[in-house]
This record gives C-alpha cells, sequence and structure tokens, in this order.
C-alpha cells in the first residue's frame, strides 16, 4: 500500500480493474479510501510511536483522491438513468461538483479519510478552509471549476442529507442508498466529534439504527439488503459481500448487532477445501442459508465454476473476519490465497496481483481484483479483534501526541517496532533495511520536554542528547533496536 501511494500522481499501476469506468467496486476511490483505514489500524495498533510510517502515505491516498481520474465518473452518473429508478421519464441535469449531493460512495469515503487523518495524527491540514479542494481543470475544452471544502463543510453537508433523508442514508448512484457505502460517513462522524468537539455520531448511530429497523432490517438475522431504490420504495436483496463489507465497518459503531447476527450472514458462502483451506462460493450458488444449501445438494458445485467473479468478496469477507476476531476462519482464507492467488513480493511489499480468471484447472478460486490483491487481503493482516472498534471508541488523547516518537524516517527502512513506554520513559525501536542490504538513514526522534536523554543501539550507549529533537544519522545493515530513553527511567 505504501508503494502504491509512493508512485507519482496518474501512475494508476496495479490499481486498474476490468470496469473502465471507476464504477465498479475495485474503483479508484475504494482503494484510496480503504488504503487510510488500513494504514491507521497498523499505525494505531502495531506502530503507534512511528506516524512517519504512515503520515505522508495517508496524505497521499487523500491528494489522489482529489483527482479527476477518481471523481471525474460522476459528471455521467449524476444525470440517473431507468436502470437505477425505473419511474424516470428524463435524465436529470448533470453536474461536476463530486460532494455537494448524493455521490456517498465518494464523499463519504474522503470525508471518514480527512477524519481518519485528523485523529491519528492530530493535525488540522484538511480541516481548514479549503483543505479539501477538487478541481475540474480540462487542458482544452469544457469549463475549468473549483470546488473549495474542508473536513467540516462535508461533514455538514452529508449530516444534512442524513437528515433530509430521515437517516436511511445518502445516495451513491442517484436513487440508491447502498447499505454499506453509508458506513463509511458513519466514522467520518465520529472523527468529527473527537476533532471538533460535536455530538453528531450517538445522534446518527440511534437514527439510522431506528429507520432501518422501523423497515425490518437492523432487527432480525439474517442477510442485510444491498440497497434501498427510495423512489420505488423497494430494497434489493444482498448477500456475503454485502454483509461482510457493512458489518465489517459497522461493527465499529454497531458491534452487537453485528456480533449477534454474524451466523446468520457470510458463514453458509464459505467452501472448505480437502486440505482446511477455505474459499467462497459465489452468490448465484447460495439459495440464503447454510441448511438451504444444503439441501439444493452438490450439483450447484458443478455449475459453480462456470461463474465470473468481478467482485471483491473474498476481500470483505476477509476484512470482515478480521475484525470480529475469527482467527481460524481468517488463517484458513488467508492460506488459500497464500496457496491459489499468487502472492508477490514487490519492492518490499506483499500483494496479490490481479487475476481475472476465476478458477484454476483443479476448481480453485483464483479471481482477484485490486481492491482485495492490494488492499483488503493486507488490511486483514493488519486488523486485530475489534480493530477499527477500538479506534471508533478509544482514539488517543492530547498525551499520546506528547509521547516521544519516530517523527521522520526514510522509506527505505523497515519500522517493526515503535512503542513509548510512560511507565519505564523509554521509547523502543526496531528498525531493518527494506529494499537493500543497508539504508544511511536519517532519523528525528521527538523528545518532548527537551529533557537529557540517552539512545541505545541494541543495548549499547550511542550517544547522549538533549533538546526537542534528537537528529541521528546512521546505518542500518541488520535488524537493529534503538531506545531513546529519558532521564529518571527506571
Amino acid at each position: 500500500m505504501r508503494n502504491l501511494m509512493a508512485q507519482p500522481d496518474g501512475d494508476w499501476s496495479h490499481m486498474d480493474s476490468m470496469e473502465a469506468g471507476q464504477e465498479g467496486l475495485s474503483s479508484y476511490r475504494y482503494q484510496l479510501g480503504h488504503i487510510v483505514y488500513a494504514l491507521g489500524l497498523a499505525h494505531y495498533h502495531h506502530l503507534p510511536a512511528a506516524p512517519c510510517v504512515f503520515k505522508e502515505a495517508m496524505q497521499a491516498a487523500i491528494r489522489k483522491m482529489l483527482r479527476r481520474e477518481v471523481w471525474g465518473y460522476w459528471f455521467e452518473a449524476s444525470q440517473s438513468d431507468k436502470r437505477i429508478d425505473p419511474d424516470l421519464e428524463e435524465r436529470r441535469e448533470q453536474w461536476h461538483d463530486p460532494v455537494v449531493k448524493e455521490n456517498i460512495m465518494y464523499s463519504g469515503h474522503l470525508h471518514a479519510m480527512a477524519g481518519m487523518y485528523g485523529v491519528l495524527f492530530d493535525d488540522d491540514r484538511y480541516e481548514r478552509e479549503g483543505g479539501l479542494t477538487i478541481r475540474h481543470s480540462p487542458l482544452f475544452v469544457g469549463e475549468e471549476m473549483e470546488f473549495s471544502y474542508d473536513f467540516s463543510s462535508i461533514n455538514d453537508i452529508i449530516y444534512w442529507q442524513m437528515v433530509e433523508n430521515g437517516w436511511l442514508g445518502v445516495a451513491c448512484e442517484p436513487n440508491c442508498i447502498f447499505l454499506v457505502c453509508n458506513q463509511f460517513p458513519m466514522l467520518g462522524f465520529r472523527f468529527h466529534d473527537v476533532r471538533k468537539g460535536t455530538t453528531i455520531a450517538e445522534e446518527a448511530a440511534a437514527g439510522y439504527r431506528q429507520a432501518w429497523a422501523d423497515r425490518d432490517v437492523l432487527d432480525r438475522p439474517g442477510t442485510m439488503p444491498m440497497m434501498l431504490m427510495v423512489r420505488q420504495n423497494v430494497l434489493v436483496p444482498g448477500g456475503p459481500a454485502t454483509d461482510s463489507h457493512t458489518g465489517a465497518i459497522m461493527h465499529a459503531w454497531n458491534r452487537d448487532f453485528v456480533r449477534e447476527h454474524r451466523r446468520s450472514q457470510v458463514y453458509h458462502a464459505l467452501k472448505t477445501a480437502e486440505d482446511g483451506t477455505i474459499s467462497l462460493r459465489p452468490l448465484a450458488m447460495l439459495p440464503g442459508t447454510a441448511e438451504s444449501y444444503e439441501e439444493a445438494g452438490k450439483d450447484a458445485a458443478v455449475d459453480e465454476l462456470a461463474v465470473q467473479w468481478s467482485t471483491p468478496d473474498f476481500g470483505t469477507v476477509l476484512m470482515w473476519l478480521s475484525e470480529l476476531g475469527d482467527e481460524e476462519t481468517l488463517a484458513a482464507m488467508q492460506a488459500h490465497a497464500d496457496k491459489h492467488m499468487n502472492p508477490t513480493w514487490e519492492k518490499g511489499g506483499l500483494y496479490y496481483p490481479r487475476n481475472d480468471r476465476s478458477y484454476d484447472d483443479s476448481g480453485n478460486l483464483t479471481f482477484v481484483e485490486p481492491l482485495t490483491g492490494n488492499v483488503l487481503a493486507g488490511y486483514a493482516r493488519l486488523n486485530v479483534p475489534d480493530g477499527l472498534w477500538q479506534l471508533y471508541n478509544h482514539p488517543w488523547g492530547k498525551e499520546h501526541f506528547s509521547q516521544p516518537h519516530l517523527a521522520e524516517c526514510p522509506f527505505e527502512l523497515d519500522v517493526l517496532q515503535a512503542r513509548y513506554d510512560d511507565e519505564e520513559r523509554k521509547l523502543s525501536l526496531t528498525l531493518r533495511p527494506a529494499l537493500a542490504d543497508k539504508v544511511e538513514a536519517r532519523l528525528v526522534l521527538t523528545n518532548s520536554g527537551g529533557g537529557p536523554c540517552t539512545i541505545l543501539r541494541d543495548g549499547e550507549v550511542l550517544e547522549t542528547a538533549e533538546g526537542e529533537r534528537v537528529e541521528l544519522d546512521i546505518t542500518i545493515d541488520r535488524q537493529t533496536g534503538l531506545q531513546l530513553v529519558r532521564d529518571g527511567a527506571k
């Protein structure tokens, strides 16, 4: 994920999918959004004292999110169509602005991405006026336009659309309120509360629960609908992909519901091989419950191999399992991916390359699209049980940002450990070269308070220092432990 974000803007290598118009489920916006969430979880749970590993990559994801390749699909989509609104008599007038109305499949992610960034780095860059400005600048034909937003202004736009729609959510494509896309602004509301002292998240959670309970959706077991077609008042059925993706994010703010009903949702789609690895059955092969699938008999498995997969179901189930903490099932699905989905290392990073072929000659699921291969498989490895729930409910306080940490480090360095122990007054780092045999590294450690401290390398005194900022020029040619020990440590 960091490698992808280090590519020059406009270079989408490894990120293109079968669908060319940025309308599908592996579109750039979904990859960029989930990259921020995955990196954010890794920072929060694994390397809390190494913001330098994540900050630049998350900035890059948000910057790329503002590019026209990511949001330009909306001008065409904004006019609507009878395929998504059968009662439409004539298409609507189009507009370019991807945030001002509907299109929560873009604005909801931008909202959550900017909010998570602010919460994790105590940085207001996206909260300043114009901090999230979107520019339409055609080279030859068309009008130049600028849409100036910031975290709070996007928050307000989404909030009032939620209110106007009775808390059912905001439309993605016109007339279509998808459950999963409306989970991300729920994260954004909470992050806004943390950053700005508002109290929107509680209101949003209560309103959303009630609105969907009134439609007999969030008060019973079973599969959740994929979406509501608003003007027709029709709920379109979902399946394992809807349940897993929606549940993985909803778990942050509605954990009891997700946990209570998990066994009636995704598990009937799991397919266990003789070697114990687990993959998925396609939606077309699922009558709806585990019992009815077994009653349907084994003939369905024959037809299964004729299905052409096109959606990131495998990846969304991985992230759902990681959040719920079903480590046994998660490990079995990861084992399937490692055996049949071509795990590949490139520039020190692991990914699963795109493969449009659904099954190999032995009938093993091999389909990988970029959202799963680039992001969701990694998300599931970086997350911990209740990982998003913890970040949502227990974000860092001001004291975290005053502790010593690794503030600057080169991209070519792997950081394996970065934690500050307040009781021992000690910052502990574990580093190793990522791309070469050795790295000539300039490191910057913060030493809040500026008092005397000692720098240790593999237990030996490297130097003593004093001041708010400690700069180290150091050769890293093997796995190396560094410690900043403040005077008065035990």
